[in-house]
């Protein structure tokens, strides 16, 4: 998958799974720290989130 495709995967499945957008901006975080071996803390700023 291109690097955007699984992070976008998990960010719409967990929204569409009735997730918050709280758990959507973790979901995307997790998916892109797992694929490119980065830390959890750095994925989650990398994606802007504005509750």
């Amino acid at each position: 998958m291109a690097p955007e495709a699984y992070t976008l995967e998990a960010a719409i499945s967990q929204w569409f799974s009735g997730g918050s957008p709280v758990d959507t901006h973790l979901a995307a975080a997790k998916s892109y720290g797992h694929y490119q071996k980065a830390k959890l803390s750095w994925s989650k700023n990398l994606f802007v989130f504005d509750p």
